[in-house]
């Protein structure tokens, strides 16, 4: 086996993403298993060029992370020779991009299948009954709530599941980047949380649109898709206090998201209550001042 390959797969392992086998050097774009990931996932993706000068990139789907990868040579490479490894990475990059839509759309479809052969929730779903909240559409797969991932248009890429004991999990190999779930309907102002929870206990208490961003990181998302669709209403984002958490990460991404879109923010204040459930968002906050 030639020695770039050995290399490459050296340079993956030191990334802990790993590659069951040496990887085959023939440009194409390859899946392999990512260690950690659930058992016959396969978000790892590499793509390796050996002709030439022995260049490639690898990454995850899951994390979005990607690596582009050079032989060392024993020489300073020349102006032609980084000029052709800048192309060889660009195709590795269009590959992996057009591989990923196509997962995506495969996720898209069976989602859409799923959640047209799903029942309505009703509210005494017992994850519902916990958080005090109503079902808003939700709609049930056995004994687990369905909430849809939606683009700002309206259509669903993938699906959460909640189930009765609060777990959560998405739809395998779908898109949550941009996904939301709106609560409402769109008046005077939109607000952008994290939870289906959260956003069911915001609209709830005051009425207004909300939509569910799914976690922290898909906040800026959803909020800038959202301004682009709704340019003048206001927009305020509705984060998490991860108070417990070194650098309150949802505190964090509710003030990059409001800056993002010219919108206003706000995390809960738990002063006065009891903290020894460690409450984090609007839903706990409600919880703790009604009980």
């Amino acid at each position: 086996m030639p020695r770039s390959e050995h290399t490459y797969w050296a340079d993956m392992q030191s990334n802990r993403l790993g590659s069951p086998e040496l990887p085959i050097a023939d440009g194409q774009l390859h899946r392999f298993h990512v260690e950690g990931d659930r058992s016959g996932s396969k978000n790892g993706w590499y793509v390796l060029y050996g002709d030439g000068l022995p260049a490639g990139s690898y990454g995850s789907w899951k994390t979005g992370e990607t690596i582009n990868w050079g032989a060392r040579l024993d020489r300073q490479q020349t102006a032609q020779e980084r000029k052709a490894i800048a192309k060889l990475r660009r195709q590795a990059g269009k590959r992996r991009q057009d591989e990923q839509q196509m997962v995506w759309q495969a996720a898209a479809t069976k989602a859409q299948t799923l959640w047209g052969a799903s029942p309505p929730a009703t509210d005494s779903h017992p994850y519902l009954q916990e958080k005090c909240v109503r079902a808003h559409g939700l709609r049930l797969q056995r004994s687990a709530l369905v909430v849809p991932l939606r683009e700002v248009s309206g259509e669903i890429q993938s699906l959460q599941f909640i189930h009765p004991d609060g777990s959560k999990r998405f739809l395998s190999n779908g898109k949550v980047v941009g996904g939301c779930f709106l609560i409402g309907d769109v008046n005077k102002v939109i607000y952008v949380v994290e939870g289906f929870a959260t956003g069911a206990t915001v609209h709830e208490c005051t009425g207004e649109a909300v939509f569910v961003a799914f976690n922290c990181g898909n906040l800026k998302a959803v909020a800038v898709a959202i301004r682009l669709k709704y340019r003048n209403i206001k927009l305020v984002v509705a984060g998490d206090n991860d108070q417990f958490t070194r650098s309150n990460p949802g505190r964090a991404a509710a003030i990059l998201a409001a800056r993002a879109v010219g919108g206003s923010y706000i995390v809960p204040d738990f002063a006065g209550v009891d903290l020894s459930d460690k409450p984090t968002d609007f839903n706990d906050l409600a919880r703790l001042e009604n009980s």
